[in-house]
């Protein structure tokens, strides 16, 4: 396990067959900024595998991570790549999916860390900051994500979801409240 820099964030789910998943923020682990990292641990608390790298982006930060489990056993994580009013002047434009803003983006998992899709990006507007998402688990495999979006409409932040089905069939387009 890394420990160089920091690790920091921990989030945490359990599935149905007993198994949890803890995902967390590692400081250069990646060799760019911040990246998200996920272990599988046993009922017992023993590991299942190697610790894996969420999302397979390694420019910039991936960080503010959200994680919930499925019915089927399966898991899914959410994260802000970019930045949302902070930058790295280490960084440049180049280094960032969206220039500087920040992006939603999710990966679904099996129970066992392999991927069942490919790493999606949530929000649909590319002109504003979209940050620290929420991930909410509706029934069975139909969950929710949430995200803050500054600059449009107001001065301020405003809340925006999407509405999906595993594996990914979304039901609605973005949601104002």
């Amino acid at each position: 396990t890394y420990t160089n820099n920091y690790q920091s964030n921990p989030i945490i789910t359990a599935t149905n067959d007993g198994k949890f998943i803890i995902c967390w923020e590692s400081l250069n682990q990646d060799g760019s900024n911040i990246g998200l990292y996920a272990q599988i641990y046993s009922n017992d608390g023993s590991k299942i595998e190697n610790e894996f790298k969420v999302s397979k982006f390694e420019k910039g930060p991936q960080f503010n991570a959200n994680i919930t489990s499925l019915t089927d056993n399966s898991f899914i994580i959410c994260w802000q790549d970019g930045y949302d009013c902070y930058h790295d002047e280490n960084l440049n434009n180049n280094d960032m999916r969206d220039g500087w803003k920040g992006s939603i983006y999710a990966q679904i998992f099996k129970s066992n860390g392999q991927k069942i899709t490919t790493e999606f990006q949530v929000n649909d507007d590319y002109k504003y900051d979209d940050v620290r998402p929420g991930l909410h688990k509706i029934n069975d495999n139909t969950f929710l994500i949430t995200w803050e979006r500054q600059g449009q409409g107001t001065n301020g932040y405003e809340i925006f979801g999407k509405l999906f089905d595993n594996p990914v069939v979304v039901f609605t387009d973005d949601i104002l409240k």
